[in-house]
């Protein structure tokens, strides 16, 4: 039942999350270049969402932090989301 499945809506949704649906979403859309050798220090090849952070961290679509790492684990923010969205945007106007 259609009920059932949004169920959970109102959990909170995490950085590794975000980054495998836009990935899902995006590589339909855009040929990406996945590079073997991590983007993210925190992020090994052995993690599920490998393949979209290290795409959408190469596109400069996801970005990380200064130290380096993705923290993919982390709760997104409003504005950590709005600027997916602006990078997203400035990669297809160039």
């Amino acid at each position: 039942n259609n009920q059932q499945k949004f169920n959970n809506y109102h959990m909170e949704i995490n950085r590794a999350e975000i980054a495998s649906l836009m990935y899902a979403m995006l590589s339909k859309l855009f040929d990406f270049d996945v590079p073997q050798n991590p983007v993210f220090n925190d992020v090994s090849a052995s993690d599920p969402n490998f393949q979209a952070i290290q795409a959408l961290g190469n596109a400069e679509i996801m970005l990380g932090y200064a130290d380096g790492t993705f923290r993919g684990d982390r709760k997104m923010t409003r504005y950590e989301f709005v600027i997916i969205i602006a990078n997203l945007l400035n990669q297809i106007n160039n």
